[in-house]
């Protein structure tokens, strides 16, 4: 798995290429998005475009990060997620957690909006 980050504003872009899986990835996945947590990084867009695989924990790490988002008045969004990872969002019911968007330009334009509101 291979992880680059990117910021657009106050919205860290992490590009995910590979594998997610036990022992590679899900853990430095957890840490990397942990780390922009920590530093303050609480608007974080996870780009799936390029992930082949995911398996359980990898979901387990994201739900434990999204939740410590959360808890900062932070988000973790999804982008662009492939078909079989997007499958198994459904099938987990996780679809209904993270808010999930088909390009890059929508979930911007989302952000942009929720970041400029007072609550925010």
């Amino acid at each position: 798995m291979e992880l680059k980050m990117r910021h657009m504003g106050h919205v860290t872009i992490v590009d995910i290429r590979g594998k997610i899986t036990v022992g590679k990835g899900d853990v430095a996945l957890r840490r990397a998005l942990l780390e922009l947590l920590n530093s303050d990084q609480r608007h974080i867009l996870l780009n799936l475009e390029d992930t082949t695989y995911v398996d359980s924990c990898c979901l387990s790490e994201l739900i434990v990060c999204y939740r410590r988002a959360r808890e900062q008045n932070g988000m973790i969004k999804l982008l662009s997620p492939p078909g079989r990872v997007r499958d198994l969002l459904r099938v987990t019911r996780l679809d209904e957690v993270f808010e999930i968007y088909p390009d890059e330009d929508s979930v911007l334009a989302s952000l942009a909006t929720e970041l400029s509101s007072p609550d925010s």
